[in-house]
């Protein structure tokens, strides 16, 4: 009679492949996982999610519980130049994104300041500035919240 073993995690710790890029100021959890050629900027939160390879995270980026698919881009800050006359310097929003609960497809492109939680996101789908994107009250109950 053989005795049961219980199987241990597959990750216990972060794997962050040698040819990625992660800051040293950011926070990368137990159990995540960066692709090769991901760039990650600086005091990034990475907890409990998988990000894919040649993937771009900006700074101040907060990932939880999400899987980021490869090639996707989320900005940190954007530049704008319209309605801004010439002699005044561009506007600048140094802001972060929060996403949460959520599967980002291939390609995508958030731009800064978006919160994302309880969502899919789908390939080549860009996120506007300072979006909130979540999943719907509005659906039918055997989807839980």
């Amino acid at each position: 009679m053989s005795s049961y073993k219980p199987r241990e995690p597959l990750i216990k710790k972060a794997f962050i492949d040698p040819s990625s890029n992660v800051s040293a100021q950011t926070q990368v959890g137990d159990k995540c996982i960066v692709g090769a050629g991901s760039v990650v900027g600086d005091k990034c939160s990475i907890k409990r999610s998988i990000v894919g390879r040649h993937c771009k995270i900006g700074n101040r980026v907060t990932l939880s519980n999400s899987v980021i698919l490869d090639h996707v881009v989320i900005e940190d800050k954007y530049v704008s130049r319209s309605s801004v006359p010439i002699t005044h310097s561009p506007v600048i929003c140094d802001c972060s994104c929060k996403i949460s609960n959520t599967i980002i497809c291939n390609n995508a492109y958030l731009k800064s300041n978006c919160v994302v939680d309880k969502s899919a996101i789908g390939a080549s789908y860009e996120l506007e500035n300072g979006c909130t994107y979540h999943l719907s009250n509005s659906l039918p109950p055997y989807f839980p919240d």
